[in-house]
């Protein structure tokens, strides 16, 4: 910033009062003449007074533009001090004050102008009028911004604003010269139109000596008073210009030639020289060898009038050191617009950039550590769900031939604690991919009662084994389908069903559903999901929705559990465009409410929510298949176990399974048999085998031209794992522990395709 050129001193004596002339007395006057002496002098003291009128008049004009100085500087003394204060309401009222301060006072000039100014210079004082109230608003906006940003511990940010809001302060000063340069202009022609119009009575000043010395004294003391305003309004500005040279930010002007003209303590601070050893000087001092052509680039920008902001490089300091600053370079025009100089404002961004690196490492980190984690639970994912497919599977398998009652209770009870196993896993899964922000939803038509019925149906079995009832509520009308995502919503109310089960020994559990309408607001879908259950106090429902967490460490040991599941559905309602909340009174019962986004409804008819769900057909499972006679199936398994349940549970469907346990062999096994023209029906490809895993041999196969149909077999459920196996040519994709009868049902599906195709070739 180019500090502002000094207002000029009191004009020489013979340009302020060059009436004095007229005190020549005019001696020797007859008294043929005392009456046109007394005449002439009657029109000389009109013309004096009309002189000192006017020269009153424009000086107070001056005096008001002047007084400008201080309300700008008003406007822009909160913006700086909020940092030292902290005071921020404060601070917001001064500036808010100081502003309404200056509109007063603009206001007040403007209207003078229009009223008292000729009309040939109205216009021009207008426009510079206007501009000084831009660079007000925008120091006022600007300081608006930096107490937000200083409240909300964006210190960094906030200089930057400030920085902008003093350059801002500047041009407003600049205007303000402008205004009060014209107006003295105006004045000095005004007053001398009268002294032109009185240089016929010089002649004649002798006669009227006396009245003349009069006139004299008159305006020697009008002179003094004018000086001394004129002295208060140089004390104002230089307030200013300390708030420049003691401004943070460090800020020097160069002239035309390139030689520095102003030096504040700021560039002292940062650069190391003091403000005598660079004024005079060019600023290459300051610049390294490789930066130099940068640096001309930008002067020649600026000296065309465009102003650089916020350039980021690195300058020298006087011990060497480069130093990492942020460069605002304007223009410095006078007051008649011409290019006088350049002005250049640096701020210290070595803290910032250091601040930024961090950051980075700190992003960095995490990614890993996420990236860790994910490849943890994979991990486990697998070894876990690897054996639970054979553990499961084989209970499933042996409880068919049993029929003693210990032995069932026994079975039961292997297969219960496996599915609870499975449960844990999948809860602790589910919370990864949501933390890691890679759990999707997918919108899709959905009718309300047929999925409450279909929770109904399948929590009815552990209802019952308690002896409770479980009812649904539907108090009005429903949409006959929404927008939203079926398996996150039946995910939420078959968790929230389980724990009203869970936690209540006797009485009922209601699922009651509406549509929540609000003015102005988009429509919700409400499920409360009422227990008369042992209840909560209010310290167990603040931690109810932290991960890990139960409402005491009794409960852990009574019901078990993650402590996962409530904040899974709270995620869940969230990503589905909704909340969930809970109210409970001890020994009375639990209310969860759910709300979900609908959705637009427009179209859609309301419909009586019973009918919808009576309507609800019953699914069948069966191992039925419709694979045709002798199907050839090749089974890559490492494991054993899994191994002998999934050729038993094929075998049971009519498929003719041939197993090994690996890659190498299950690439070589399928290429041999469709070199030789009997081509597997189908291969299972488990992903995880040595020596060569099943991504590996999938895509050897495809690029030996295999056209038949892969299936992956992977214990891996993170986010990704379907669209890898995809990628590596697989057709489809089971989860372990295997679902007997997904599995039959996907091979039976692969199979009759791919006999379709063979039979249409």
């Amino acid at each position: 910033m180019v500090q502002s050129n000094p207002q000029p001193r009191m004009l020489k004596w013979w340009q302020r009062y060059r009436w004095y002339h007229l005190s020549a007395v005019l001696a020797g006057m007859n008294l043929f003449t005392v009456v046109a002496s007394l005449a002439l002098s009657h029109l000389l003291l009109n013309i004096y007074s009309l002189s000192v009128r006017t020269d009153e008049k424009w000086t107070r004009h001056v005096i008001s533009i002047e007084e400008l100085a201080e309300s700008v500087a008003a406007v822009n003394v909160p913006g700086n001090e909020v940092l030292l204060t902290r005071d921020f309401e404060r601070e917001r009222f001064k500036l808010n004050r100081a502003s309404g301060l200056y509109l007063q006072r603009s206001q007040e000039i403007g209207r003078n102008i229009s009223s008292e100014f000729p009309s040939t210079i109205v216009e021009p004082l207008l426009q510079r009028l206007a501009l000084l109230s831009q660079h007000v608003e925008i120091m006022q906006k600007r300081g608006i911004v930096v107490i937000d940003l200083i409240s909300e511990g964006n210190d960094v940010v906030a200089g930057v604003e400030i920085a902008s809001a003093n350059q801002h302060l500047v041009q407003a000063l600049i205007e303000i010269r402008i205004l009060c340069q014209l107006t003295r202009e105006y004045r000095d022609a005004a007053v001398a139109k009268h002294v032109i119009a009185a240089s016929f009575l010089r002649r004649i000043e002798r006669a009227i000596g006396v009245l003349v010395i009069g006139l004299l004294i008159a305006i020697v003391v009008n002179g003094v008073r004018l000086a001394r305003q004129m002295n208060e309004a140089e004390t104002k500005l230089g307030r200013l210009s300390a708030i420049v040279e003691h401004s943070e930010d460090a800020i020097f002007s160069e002239d035309l030639t390139g030689k520095i003209t102003s030096w504040n303590q700021g560039a002292e601070h940062l650069y190391g020289y003091t403000a005598q050893e660079v004024i005079g000087q060019s600023p290459s001092c300051l610049i390294t060898d490789d930066r130099l052509h940068e640096a001309e680039s930008i002067e020649l920008e600026v000296r065309g009038g465009h102003p650089v902001q916020q350039i980021e490089t690195i300058r020298r300091r006087k011990d060497g050191v480069w130093v990492d600053v942020e460069l605002t370079i304007s223009p410095v025009r006078n007051e008649h617009g011409e290019l006088i100089g350049i002005s250049q404002i640096a701020r210290d961004i070595r803290e910032l950039r250091a601040s930024e690196r961090a950051m980075q490492e700190a992003r960095e980190a995490s990614e890993e550590a996420n990236r860790s984690k994910s490849e943890f639970l994979a991990n486990m994912s697998h070894e876990i769900r690897t054996p639970m497919t054979a553990i499961l599977g084989f209970t499933e398998i042996l409880s068919q031939s049993v029929d003693q009652p210990d032995e069932i209770a026994a079975v039961e009870t292997i297969r219960k604690n496996g599915e609870h196993l499975t449960h844990l896993i999948n809860e602790i899964l589910d919370l990864s991919k949501i933390e890691a922000g890679k759990l999707t939803v997918e919108c899709s038509p959905v009718s309300v009662p047929k999925l409450v019925r279909e929770v109904v149906d399948l929590m009815r079995v552990k209802a019952d084994a308690k002896g409770l009832v479980l009812r649904t509520e539907y108090p009005d009308l429903m949409p006959e389908t929404i927008l939203t995502d079926p398996t996150r919503l039946r995910q939420i109310l078959i968790n929230l069903v389980g724990n009203s089960i869970k936690f209540t020994e006797a009485g009922l559990i209601r699922i009651a559903v509406r549509l929540k309408r609000e003015p102005g607001k988009q429509p919700l879908m409400q499920f409360d999901v009422m227990d008369s259950g042992i209840g909560m106090n209010q310290s167990q429902m603040d931690k109810l929705f932290q991960p890990f967490s139960q409402t005491d460490n009794s409960m852990t040991r009574r019901f078990g559990g993650t402590g996962l599941g409530l904040t899974i559905c709270q995620r869940l309602a969230q990503n589905l465009g909704g909340t969930i909340s809970v109210f409970s009174r001890v020994c009375v019962g639990t209310t969860f409410t759910v709300t979900i986004g609908t959705g637009s409804l427009e179209g859609i008819p309301l419909v009586n929510p019973r009918l919808e769900a009576a309507a609800v057909p019953k699914p069948q499972r069966s191992l039925s298949a419709e694979c045709r006679t002798a199907a050839q199936v090749l089974l890559a398994e490492d494991g054993a176990d899994n191994q002998r349940l999934i050729k038993y549970i094929l075998n049971k469907a009519g498929v003719d399974v041939t197993c090994c346990d690996n890659g190498v062999v299950a690439h070589d096994l399928a290429l041999e048999r469709f070199a030789l023209g009997r081509p597997f029906d189908l291969v299972l490809m488990d992903m995880q085998m040595p020596i060569l895993d099943g991504y590996s041999a999938t895509r050897q196969l495809r690029a030996m031209g295999y056209k038949g149909p892969i299936i992956a077999l992977t214990a891996n459920a993170m986010s990704g794992d379907r669209e890898k196996c995809m990628s590596a040519g697989c057709d489809d994709y089971v989860m372990k522990p295997i679902d007997r009868y997904l599995l039959v049902e996907v091979v039976s599906r692969f199979v009759s395709q791919n006999s379709r195709t063979t039979d249409a070739v």
